[in-house]
């Protein structure tokens, strides 16, 4: 099946690696990004945070912010400082001209008594440092409606046309509930993974790790809840077909007849439920989401580890489980997107290949759940007889 706009992928191809090929493009992946902790994430901003400093000899709060409007790039900041005249046409270029006064940030004092110039109250205040009197409840509101209600994470002084910024400690001393401490600073982290192009969140569900690049050319990466994705678009690793027409296969499965029937002569119904579903796994396809075959295989795997467990099985001598499930996710999901991939190509030599390959690959699948499925349901006399065997 072709589209209308056809493309000639066959310059991208390439011959099948060897074993030893394979190993040593393992041993390159994993050192081409790294997972971190949010713990690791602030350390990195602060790291990234003195470095600055140290060669500009501003605060750290105007280095945060500049951090930020130079989307967290140390080496793009510091060479834009470094071709400046002086501090003031370098907050100029960058558009921070109303920091220039801000060196005496964080010397906040105490007054005994006076007049909050939110509430007109006669009261103890904070005096900040553009000269500005609050009491500490109205400053408070002021900063937890900002926090709540606004998209910033810097926060301007409440005053008329003031434009100082409240610094980040300031933030977290005038906050009153521990939740908006613990929000302000997650937003401050949230801040700097955005809008670095180095970081990026896994966006498995209830995983809140980050992924750091060291080569932005590198786009496939694996976090440590085991979901795989494409670092550029967040999906899941779709290759062989890339962003672009992946973004334009969802859309063409939204609303084109040509592909919506190009679907339906592509789909077998799931064994399990015997709903429609893509062709990306044969009649025994545990892509199903109308079933959850596959979580319903993983939660099988679990118990049958948990049973082997007390006959002798080591955690390493049932990993195997758990290895085929995820080569069987991996295999299913190459097959679904070279499906996508096949749409896009001109019929030559080399989809003739892959549709040989494909056809290959769903019957490896099948053979592979197949015995995956025979060992999960082995009894433990069986178990002890097929670990004899193979020991």
């Amino acid at each position: 099946m072709s589209s209308d706009e056809e493309v000639d992928f066959t310059e991208e191809y390439n011959e099948p690696l060897s074993e030893e090929e394979i190993q040593g493009e393992s041993n390159v992946v994993k050192s081409q990004f790294k997972v971190l902790e949010k713990d690791q994430v602030r350390y990195e901003m602060e790291v990234t945070i003195e470095n600055v400093k140290s060669v500009t000899n501003l605060s750290a709060q105007i280095c945060r912010i500049l951090l930020h409007q130079y989307h967290w790039n140390e080496e793009k900041l510091i060479e834009k400082y470094s071709e400046s005249e002086n501090v003031e046409e370098f907050f100029r270029i960058s558009g921070l001209e109303f920091l220039i006064d801000l060196k005496s940030s964080g010397n906040r004092q105490s007054m005994e008594i006076g007049t909050c110039m939110i509430c007109h109250e006669e009261t103890q205040l904070i005096k900040s440092c553009c000269d500005h009197y609050y009491c500490t409840s109205c400053l408070n509101n002021y900063l937890s409606t900002q926090l709540h209600e606004t998209l910033n994470v810097y926060f301007l002084c409440p005053g008329f046309n003031c434009n100082h910024v409240i610094d980040n400690e300031d933030v977290i001393a005038f906050l009153k509930l521990d939740n908006d401490k613990i929000l302000f600073q997650r937003k401050l982290i949230n801040d700097c993974v955005e809008n670095n192009k180095f970081l990026k969140y896994c966006p498995a569900s209830k995983c809140d790790k980050v992924i750091k690049l060291n080569a932005l050319d590198f786009k496939n990466v694996t976090c440590e809840c085991g979901n795989s994705f494409c670092f550029n678009c967040s999906e899941d690793w779709h290759e062989p077909i890339t962003c672009f027409y992946l973004k334009k296969w969802k859309k063409q499965c939204q609303g084109e007849n040509q592909t919506l029937i190009w679907i339906t002569t592509n789909t077998k119904n799931c064994p399990q439920c015997h709903v429609s579903i893509e062709k990306n796994g044969g009649c025994d396809n545990m892509g199903c989401i109308a079933c959850g075959w596959e979580k319903y295989l993983k939660k099988e795997i679990d118990i049958k580890i948990k049973q082997i467990s007390t006959i002798g099985f080591s955690l390493i001598e049932t990993q195997f489980f758990n290895d085929a499930l995820q080569i069987l996710h991996r295999s299913q999901q190459i097959l679904m997107y070279s499906c996508a991939f096949a749409f896009y190509l001109k019929p030559n030599s080399f989809t003739s290949i892959l549709e040989i390959q494909q056809t290959h690959l769903e019957a490896a699948i099948c053979q592979l759940k197949g015995a995956l499925y025979e060992n999960i349901k082995m009894n433990l006399d069986e178990l002890i007889l097929f670990k004899q065997g193979v020991s």
